[in-house]
């Protein structure tokens, strides 16, 4: 079972290094195309550029995994940890409104998207295909908030200030 719970937890990051190590394998053969053999491509470009889209989302959800969005916390310091606690967990309940809201709607163009048929001229890829970055980050970032609100409410997890304030 841990083998399983290993990999849920770090899949985000396996995928954003195989799309990182593709973006720099294809933007690398797209710079030696174009500056020395004065040749360019438009399927390197626009793959990495739909490729940068995805990773960008995803590691928005791996950020939440590992607590890792900057956050400014001068404020939390000034309250007791309760009322602090009580503070994050209600953005984070708003971030999780945020996020179905953005899940909602993109859904709804991905459908739009889908139905017309649209394809990219570069690489011909479907569309709805580069757009669902869209739901399905979002809706990875609602899994990744319950997360952490699992370890605030559940496992008490020492907040970043007090982490900050024993360190100093």
């Amino acid at each position: 079972m841990s083998g399983i719970r290993k990999y849920l937890n770090n899949f985000e990051e396996m995928l954003a290094v195989g799309f990182l190590g593709y973006m720099l394998i294809v933007l690398s053969y797209q710079i030696i195309m174009r500056f020395i053999f004065n040749s360019s491509n438009n399927w390197s470009e626009e793959s990495a550029r739909y490729l940068f889209v995805w990773f960008v989302y995803l590691t928005a959800s791996l950020a939440i995994l590992k607590n890792a969005h900057i956050r400014i916390d001068a404020v939390l310091r000034i309250y007791p940890t309760k009322l602090a606690r009580g503070i994050i967990v209600t953005g984070y309940l708003l971030f999780i409104a945020y996020c179905v809201t953005i899940v909602y709607y993109s859904t709804l163009f991905c459908e739009n998207i889908y139905q017309a048929e649209q394809v990219s001229l570069g690489i011909g890829v479907p569309m709805y295909i580069v757009y669902m970055a869209l739901p399905v980050c979002h809706a990875l970032m609602i899994v990744r908030i319950f997360q952490r609100l699992y370890h605030i409410i559940c496992l008490k997890e020492p907040l970043a200030t007090d982490i900050a304030d024993q360190q100093l």
